[in-house]
C-alpha cells in the first residue's frame, strides 16, 4: 500500500484527532496541532486530484472524522482525570 492510499482512510485522520485530543487535551499545542492537521489534510485534498464519484465521501469524512476524534478525545480525557 502507498502512503497516498493510507492517507485516504478516513479512521486514520479519527485515529490521530483521537490520540492529539486525549494526550493534550484542549491545550494551545492540541489547537495548533489539530489546526496544523486540518491545513496538512486539505493539502491531501487538493494534491490527491479530482475524486471519483464512488469515493467523494469517503475523501472528505476525514477532515469531520479529525476534528470528531479530537472532540471525543479530550472528552474522554476530561472524564478520566
Amino acid at each position: 500500500m502507498s502512503i497516498s492510499t493510507i492517507l485516504k482512510l478516513p479512521y486514520l485522520w479519527a485515529l490521530l484527532g483521537l490520540l492529539l485530543g486525549g494526550l493534550f487535551g484542549t491545550s494551545d499545542l492540541s489547537v495548533w496541532l489539530i489546526a496544523t492537521s486540518l491545513v496538512a489534510f486539505l493539502l491531501f485534498m487538493k494534491f490527491t486530484g479530482l475524486p471519483k464519484k464512488d469515493g467523494e465521501g469517503i475523501l472528505f469524512s476525514g477532515g469531520v472524522l479529525l476534528i470528531v476524534g479530537w472532540m471525543c478525545g479530550f472528552i474522554i480525557r476530561g472524564v478520566l482525570i
